[in-house]
C-alpha cells in the first residue's frame, strides 16, 4: 500500500507500518520498516546493527542521517530525537533520501579494526574526494581513483581494463573539479596506467591513510565570515573535528586552460578542543568560542564568525565534547557508563548491500531509548536568544561531594589543573563554586 506524503514522494506502508529506505555513501540501500513515533536516533542504531559493526551499541553513537531533499545535496545531522516519518512525508522531491554516515571521527572510531567501519571510513573518504569537498593536486587524482579500482577489480588486467570499460562509471572515479580537465578516453588511460602500477594488497585502506593524513580530515565544513584578523580572508572555513576548531583557506578549482590554478584547502588555524573555555551563538546571526586566558593575560581571546549555522557548530562541539567523554567510559555527569543496549528498530540479519522489498525486514519490538544528548544552555546575556555552552574537556570521573548540585570536576588534560562545570546550566569556572 503506498500513500502521498506532502510532495512527490509516495510514502509505502506495509501492515501499518512505513517502509524508510537509508542509503549508504556507495549508494548500497538498507530497508527498514518503522513506527510512526520512531526516530532518528533508532534509525542510526539499526542501521549500525544491519550494517554489521561488531560493536553497534556504541559504534553508532559515532553516526549520522541525513536527508538529501534534491536527490545530490546532503543536509546536517538530523537531531536524534526527531521523528521520520514526518521527515519523509514532508519530502518534495521524489529523489530525496535518507542518508547513513560517520559524523564524528573519533580516535577509537578511526583505531577500528572492524571491518565494517573501515568500509564506511572508505565510502566517506571517497565520497568526500569525488564531490570536491576534500580537493586534490592533478597527480593525485590518477592515484586515488587507481586504488578505488583495485579495491572493486582486483588486480590491472590488460585484456578488460581498457578505454571503453569505466564510460558508464567514470563519474565515480573522478572528482567532480577535475571530471572536464581531460577527455573521457584520456581520463581512462591514465587511470589504467596508474592502476597497472600498483602493487599494494590494502588499497581501500591506503586509501583512507592518504586521505586521513590531511589535518582537516573529518571535519565538518561550514562556511563563516570573520573581521578580528586581518591577516585572514574574511571568509573562511570553520573545521570542527576531533581535535578541535580549524580555520581553514577554501581550495581553488582548476581551470581548463590552466590545471595549476587548482589549490588544496589550507589550514590558517587551529584550536584544541582541550583550549577552548566555552563556546555560543546567536540564532542565525553568529557563532563564537572563547578560549582559555592564557598567563600573561587577565582576558580571555573570543573569536565570532558571523553565520546562520550557530547551531549546528556549537552541536558538533558539544557532541565531541560528548565523545571525549565516552572515550574516558564517563556519562556527560561524569558517573562511570554501564553498557546499555539502546532500542533499535530490528531487521531479520539480511545484510546484503541492497534490499529493496519490505518484507525483508521484521517490526521493531520495542521503543527505542534515545542516548542523552547535551541540551542547549540558556544564555544569560539577554541580548541573545539562546547560547550553546559546553566544557571542552573531559570530565573528571568523580566529583567533589562538597560541590553543589550540577557542578562536577573538569581536568584539564594538558595542564592537570581543575576547573568546574555545570552539567545543568553549562555554566564553566575556575574558582570552586559555592551553594
Amino acid at each position: 500500500m503506498a500513500a502521498s506524503g506532502a510532495g512527490g514522494k509516495d510514502i509505502k506502508v506495509l501492515s501499518g507500518k512505513v517502509i524508510v529506505r537509508v542509503n549508504l555513501l556507495d549508494n548500497s540501500q538498507k530497508t527498514l520498516l518503522v513506527e510512526p513515533t520512531t526516530t532518528v536516533q533508532d534509525v542510526i542504531r539499526t542501521m549500525a546493527d544491519k550494517v554489521g559493526f561488531a560493536n553497534p551499541a556504541d559504534d553508532c553513537l559515532n553516526f549520522s542521517l541525513h536527508e538529501v531533499k534534491d536527490g545530490v545535496t546532503i543536509e546536517r545531522a538530523l537531531p536524534g530525537g526527531a521523528e521520520v516519518v514526518p521527515i519523509q512525508e514532508s519530502w518534495d522531491d521524489s529523489n530525496a533520501k535518507f542518508v547513513f554516515q560517520i559524523k564524528l571521527f573519533t580516535a577509537s572510531l578511526m583505531a577500528s579494526t572492524d571491518s565494517k567501519i573501515i568500509y564506511m571510513a572508505y565510502i566517506q573518504s571517497v565520497y568526500n574526494i569525488i564531490s570536491g569537498i576534500y580537493p586534490v593536486k592533478l597527480d593525485d587524482v590518477a592515484m586515488l581513483a587507481a586504488l578505488q579500482l583495485q579495491n572493486k577489480f582486483g588486480d590491472h588486467n590488460p585484456d578488460s581494463h581498457k578505454p571503453g570499460f569505466l564510460t558508464q562509471s567514470l563519474l565515480e572515479y573522478i572528482p567532480n573539479p577535475w571530471f572536464n580537465i581531460r577527455t573521457p578516453k584520456e581520463w581512462e588511460e591514465k587511470l589504467f596506467v596508474a592502476h597497472s602500477e600498483l602493487s599494494t594488497t590494502t588499497p581501500m585502506a591506503d586509501y583512507v591513510a592518504f586521505v586521513s593524513g590531511r589535518e582537516y580530515y573529518g571535519s565538518t565544513l561550514f562556511g563563516v565570515r570573520q573581521k578580528f584578523d586581518r591577516k585572514m580572508p574574511k571568509t573562511l572555513l570553520l573545521g570542527v573535528n576531533a581535535k578541535g576548531v580549524l580555520l581553514l583557506k577554501p581550495g581553488k578549482p582548476p581551470q581548463k586552460d590552466d590545471v595549476e590554478a587548482a589549490t588544496e584547502m589550507v589550514v590558517l588555524a587551529s584550536h584544541p578542543l582541550s583550549d577552548i573555555y566555552r563556546w555560543a551563538y546567536k540564532p542565525g546571526v553568529n557563532f563564537y568560542f572563547e578560549m582559555k586566558p592564557e598567563d600573561d593575560s587577565e582576558e580571555n581571546p573570543v573569536y565570532t564568525f558571523s553565520t546562520v549555522e550557530g547551531q549546528h557548530i556549537a552541536d558538533m562541539l558539544t557532541d565531541y565534547a560528548m565523545a571525549l567523554l565516552r572515550e574516558m567510559g564517563l556519562n556527560p555527569d561524569g558517573t562511570r557508563r554501564d553498557d546499555r543496549n539502546m532500542g533499535a528498530v530490528e531487521s531479520d540479519g539480511d545484510d546484503s548491500e541492497d534490499e529493496s522489498e519490505a518484507d525483508d525486514v521484521v517490526v521493531a519490538e520495542e521503543e527505542a531509548k534515545e542516548e542523552a544528548e547535551a541540551a542547549p544552555a540558556e544564555a544569560a546575556a539577554p541580548e541573545e536568544a539562546v547560547a550553546e555552552e559546553a566544557p571542552a574537556e573531559e570530565a573528571a570521573a568523580e566529583g567533589a561531594s562538597d560541590l553543589p548540585p550540577g557542578w562536577i570536576e573538569v581536568e584539564d588534560p594538558d595542564s592537570g589543573d581543575i576547573y568546574y562545570y555545570n552539567n545543568d546550566t553549562g555554566e564553566s569556572a575556575w574558582d570552586k563554586p559555592t551553594a
